[in-house]
């Protein structure tokens, strides 16, 4: 009778072991909201889920999520979508025709809740003194620009330094309104 105990102890602690065993699934990231190539992982753009994948098959472990966070997606994501090693590029995707310039921004000259990634069109506006910023930026002429980072500045009124992936060609100029704060941002149409 002890015996016979023993085995069924045996067999139940056996089975409940090859129960949760069933099916490895281990917690990877998943995308939770649209993201465009280009922006910035945030936290929010991410959550947990716990999946039994083949070895071949590419995730990012839920614990590796500060690594991914705030660099940019490589490609387009959307939700729903097990984030894999390739879909986060260690550095801002520009293209080989593109140049990064700085621009400050006082309020007023884009709108609230941009995020890196955004598609935008930056609009040179007149300096304070009227002499313009550029011969190759024509005054109110929009160019298209993608959104690279944005950050509010802790000592001012509401003004943020914002990166933008701009034409290389048009570069120079743009870089000249955007320190001197004569640029303005519209979000651009998707």
């Amino acid at each position: 009778m002890v015996l016979g105990a023993a085995v069924l102890v045996f067999a139940a602690l056996a089975g409940a072991v090859l129960y949760a065993d069933v099916g490895h699934r281990h917690p990877v990231l998943e995308v939770a909201r649209p993201i465009t190539a280009g922006q910035v992982l945030q936290a929010g753009d991410l959550t947990t889920a716990r999946v039994a994948a083949d070895p071949g098959v590419a995730t990012v472990p839920a614990s590796r999520e500060s690594a991914v966070v705030g660099h940019p997606a490589a490609v387009a994501l959307v939700v729903g979508a097990l984030l894999a090693p390739a879909d986060v590029a260690s550095s801002p995707v520009i293209a080989a025709d593109e140049a990064v310039i700085g621009a400050t921004l006082k309020p007023g000259q884009a709108p609230v809740g941009l995020r890196p990634g955004d598609a935008v069109l930056v609009v040179v506006m007149p300096s304070q003194s009227g002499s313009g910023s550029g011969a190759t930026a024509d005054l109110g002429t929009p160019t298209t620009a993608t959104l690279v980072a944005v950050d509010t500045l802790a000592d001012t009124n509401g003004a943020v330094v914002a990166s933008l992936a701009v034409p290389a060609d048009m570069a120079p100029s743009l870089a000249v309104a955007g320190a001197s704060g004569n640029l303005a941002l519209i979000l651009a149409p998707q």
